[in-house]
């Protein structure tokens, strides 16, 4: 159950990202409101994007601006966290790496091999 719950997910996570993505990057147009042009993108359906038959309230497009906002700060967040995670694993690694060689070297009891020449021999 919880093998097809983590799939339904999954794809659900994928249909909605490639929704919001496809809005987002094919259907820009402008609004003329007093003196401010609002330029914005969101799925729509209907005529040329440079003039569209729809009309926004402020509290809709205060809305559109936070899901974009709140979106590219989770894409950013998301990349983040990956870049940190990897660098911190190599650099876990490396001293791990560090350590090994350090107990090998270091803490041997054995001394190391010595070669004693004399001027004379003993035979």
């Amino acid at each position: 159950m919880e093998r097809v719950r983590k799939g339904v997910f999954k794809y659900l996570v994928l249909i909605s990202f490639v929704a919001y993505y496809s809005g987002a990057t094919m259907f820009y147009h402008t609004h003329k409101s007093d003196d401010f042009v609002i330029v914005h993108s969101h799925f729509y359906f209907g005529g040329e994007a440079a003039a569209p038959n729809h009309c926004h309230s402020s509290s809709s497009i205060a809305l559109i601006s936070l899901i974009s906002a709140s979106l590219h700060f989770l894409a950013t967040s998301l990349i983040l966290y990956a870049f940190i995670s990897k660098l911190l694993s190599v650099l876990q690694y490396l001293n791990d790496c560090s350590f090994i060689d350090h107990t090998i070297l270091k803490s041997s009891s054995r001394a190391p091999p010595s070669i004693s020449f004399s001027l004379y021999s003993a035979y």
